[in-house]
């Protein structure tokens, strides 16, 4: 459905660029006439917004005076420079087309771009909007500078390529409060890509005053620039302390001070992009203070091709210290990267785009930008996860891993939950039923807790996990799971006696209509060992409400089930035929 999303925003680009590019395109009317606007959604792909945005800026700049000889805007009909607005809502419902654009282009988290055909129209619209409630911000376009032009959402390429979009979307849905992240390292430079996460200044122990912003070296500028990308549109706030000189060199005293003093502030997560040659117990100690504090600490594995376990902080391996490796694009270990068992995850590290000194950007190679894209994930998590230890953090990180070449390259598209691990409107139970709800969401990489809320108790509780009929009666079981919209489904509880159908162990196979209108079955338990359920095996069979499916079933025909709830384990045909056919199904553990 993406790429059908991209390919159709791509044909509206080319419709658009038309316009930019010829003369006939426009219409010609007069410049206050009404036009009717017309609407692109690129609000499901970052990417495809991106790229058109880029494109249809590079199509109209290269219009400028082709023909009118005026960049006043001019009327429309004329080739001319184009006149944009970038705009962003709450989440609210807008329809900008009393502003009367030319164009509107809708991006992921409410983001918008105007396009107008004269400024006068396009400083109305900003006046206009900047106004009005639900609208978060509304200003005109403006030529920047960048390093390079990029079809992507992000800067580094790694985190394009560990899903940083889709874990950011997801994360939007479920956030609460900020993060503030330590950058332990030679300063944070006001790069103006974070410049406004910047609140507050730790130590400069190199100058020994309180302006860390002073980074001669440019080292914590490339960290906080990834740290920033990955967290891009979110309150992850820098907070940086300055420990390295203009040459790269520090003192382990100064770390371990700069450290300390992140903890008294009350950071979160703190990068150490940094390593010492060898083992010191006195950053050891205040590293495990740090976690003992609440306080995750993401540290980069080292650029000395060899083992970590020789130098601090690397060597470490308690829990909710986070040492990264590098890894290359074929998810291989970069040949630079210090490696082994204290190694908890690799991460991009290899000509990466970051934040410079001068403003602008430079490409860096090294476990230090390997690192920042880590803690930029665990600054999400905390993020919508308040009150998540370290360690439990660190686990969650590690569930993301998907290849076996290099260990623990996260994917972040396995840490987002995608259903519930059932699928369930309505349900319906004698008193003398007991169903057995599941805990997780799947995937289980996931680790969200299901939590049931029933709308009378008097009717249907929920006790350790299992639905439990009170009385004769109607309820509604709501489902809650952090991050996921709440569900819910219908409890009919009824005083019907329990009929099962009794089929015996050495059955493999049910054949085609063979409990076919059966009235009498309200549930039926199919044998261990059952490989095959013929076509309209259980159809019509208008009492029958669950039915437990077994994994050794290996073929289910089609029209076997009427309205039955099927019970069945997670990864089962039951469950896939379930899913492609439409059929409740609850997971039994």
């Amino acid at each position: 459905m993406k790429d059908l999303n991209r390919v159709l925003a791509f044909a509206f680009l080319i419709i658009i660029l038309a316009c930019f590019t010829s003369n006939t395109a426009w219409a010609e009317e007069n410049e206050n006439e009404k036009i009717a606007s017309i609407t692109i959604d690129c609000s499901k792909d970052q990417i495809a917004y991106g790229e058109m945005i880029a494109q249809l800026n590079r199509a109209a700049e290269k219009n400028v005076l082709t023909e009118s000889g005026s960049t006043d805007g001019g009327k429309r009909g004329q080739s001319t420079a184009y006149h944009a607005v970038l705009c962003r809502t709450d989440g609210r419902e807008f329809s900008f087309e009393s502003w009367n654009p030319l164009y509107i282009i809708a991006g992921p988290s409410n983001c918008y771009m105007l396009y107008f055909m004269s400024n006068t129209e396009a400083e109305k619209a900003v006046e206009e909007l900047s106004s009005i409630e639900g609208i978060r911000y509304a200003e005109l376009d403006a030529p920047v500078e960048a390093c390079s032009e990029e079809t992507s959402s992000f800067h580094s390429w790694g985190a394009e390529r560990m899903n940083f979009e889709s874990y950011l979307s997801y994360t939007e849905k479920c956030y609460d409060g900020s993060v503030t992240v330590a950058i332990i390292d030679s300063g944070v430079f006001l790069h103006p890509m974070y410049a406004d996460r910047v609140q507050e200044s730790g130590y400069d122990y190199i100058d020994a005053d309180n302006d860390a912003t002073n980074d001669l070296y440019g080292h914590g500028t490339n960290v906080a620039g990834v740290v920033a990308d990955c967290t891009n549109g979110f309150p992850v706030y820098l907070f940086p302390i300055r420990v390295l000189n203009a040459s790269g060199g520090g003192s382990i005293s100064n770390i371990v001070n700069a450290i300390r003093e992140a903890i008294e502030k009350g950071v979160n997560v703190i990068n150490l992009s940094l390593v010492a040659k060898n083992i010191s117990e006195a950053m050891d100690e205040a590293i495990i203070d740090a976690i003992n504090s609440g306080v995750t600490v993401v540290a980069a594995a080292g650029n000395n091709s060899m083992d970590s376990a020789g130098v601090s902080p690397s060597h470490l391996t308690y829990p909710g210290v986070l040492i990264i490796g590098a890894a290359e694009s074929d998810y291989s270990i970069a040949s630079y990267s210090n490696y082994g068992e204290s190694v908890d995850l690799y991460a991009y590290g290899t000509k990466i785009s970051c934040c410079s000194t001068n403003g602008k950007y430079v490409t860096v190679t090294g476990t230090s930008v390997a690192a920042p894209h880590i803690t930029g994930l665990s600054s999400l998590i905390i993020l919508s996860h308040q009150g998540i230890n370290p360690s439990s953090l660190e686990t969650r990180i590690k569930q993301t891993s998907a290849n076996e070449v290099a260990p623990s390259i996260p994917d972040l598209l396995r840490i987002i939950p995608d259903h519930y691990g059932f699928s369930l409107s309505e349900l319906r139970m004698d008193l003398d039923d007991r169903i057995q709800l599941p805990v997780e969401v799947r995937p289980l990489t996931a680790m969200e807790t299901l939590t049931f809320e029933s709308s009378d108790e008097e009717v249907v509780t929920i006790e350790e996990g299992r639905l439990i009929p009170k009385r004769t009666g109607t309820a509604t079981v709501t489902v809650y799971c952090l991050g996921l919209e709440d569900f819910l489904f219908s409890v009919d509880i009824t005083d019907d006696s329990c009929s099962y159908a009794v089929i015996p162990q050495s059955v493999l196979s049910i054949e085609s209509e063979a409990f076919f209108g059966a009235a009498g079955i309200t549930h039926a338990v199919l044998p261990d060992g059952l490989k095959k359920i013929g076509p309209r095996a259980f159809d019509a069979c208008e009492n029958l409400k669950t039915i437990f499916i077994p994994t050794s079933v290996m073929t289910i025909e089609e029209n076997s089930f009427s309205d039955a709830a099927i019970l069945c384990q997670e990864d089962s045909l039951a469950q896939s035929y379930a899913v492609e056919h439409g059929v409740q199904y609850i997971i039994c553990e």
